[in-house]
C-alpha cells in the first residue's frame, strides 16, 4: 500500500479558514516575529573550561532544576552584578 502524501500545512489552512481568518493569523505571526527581533540584543559567545567532575555536578544540578547550563551561568552572572 502506497503512503499517502500529506498536503502542506498552508494548503490545509487555506481550505479550513476564510481569507479574513488567514489574514488575522498572518498578522499575529508578524507581531510575534517583530517582538522577537526587537527583544534581541547583540551577544558575545564565550567558552569556559571546567574540570569534568565540576561540569558533571553543574549538569546534574541544572537538570534537577529544569534549567540549561547556559541559563544557569547567565543567572549566576546577573545575580553577581545585581549585588555589586
Amino acid at each position: 500500500m502506497a503512503k499517502r502524501e500529506r498536503k502542506p500545512i498552508e494548503t490545509r489552512l487555506a481550505k479550513e479558514n476564510s481569507l479574513d481568518k488567514q489574514e488575522e493569523i498572518l498578522q499575529q505571526r508578524r507581531k510575534v516575529k517583530e517582538r522577537r527581533t526587537k527583544e534581541k540584543e547583540p551577544t558575545t559567545r564565550i567558552t569556559i573550561d571546567l574540570p569534568n567532575s565540576f561540569y558533571l555536578k553543574v549538569k546534574e544540578h541544572v537538570e534537577d532544576q529544569g534549567q540549561t547550563i547556559k541559563g544557569f551561568f547567565i543567572n549566576l552572572a546577573k545575580e553577581h552584578f545585581r549585588n555589586l
